[in-house]
């Protein structure tokens, strides 16, 4: 239905871009009921197939269809995995205590950036 209602309102050649998880990702295969993805806020989940079928249901052109990372810092990434390896709980206090703040790029592939144009 949000699709639908956003392409209605569309102009010709007018873009939506969308950010959605990944329902075919790796993240969701390897930790299935506990993916970050389930939340509240998510009622549907898609993949690149459905996605694009629902793009082309709506007609709209779909320009790019990719998966999106982030930057994350040391002591969130350790926070995250604390979930699954306890230990790393360790590393995520002492990268607070001794301020590494350290960034990386990580992109786990469960994120899926939709560029699409009405037809």
């Amino acid at each position: 239905r949000y699709v639908g209602a956003i392409a209605k309102r569309l102009k010709p050649q007018g873009v939506l871009v969308l950010e959605t998880p990944n329902i075919r990702s790796l993240p969701f295969r390897m930790l299935a009921g506990r993916w970050r993805q389930f939340i509240p806020e998510h009622y549907f989940f898609f993949d690149p197939a459905s996605m694009r079928h629902l793009m082309e249901k709506h007609g709209l052109e779909l320009l790019e269809l990719s998966s999106i990372g982030k930057y994350a810092s040391a002591p969130f990434l350790f926070n995250r995995l604390s979930r699954f390896a306890p230990a790393c709980r360790h590393l995520e206090n002492i990268s607070m205590r001794t301020g590494i703040r350290m960034t990386m790029r990580l992109n786990p592939g469960d994120i899926m950036i939709v560029i699409a144009r009405k037809r």
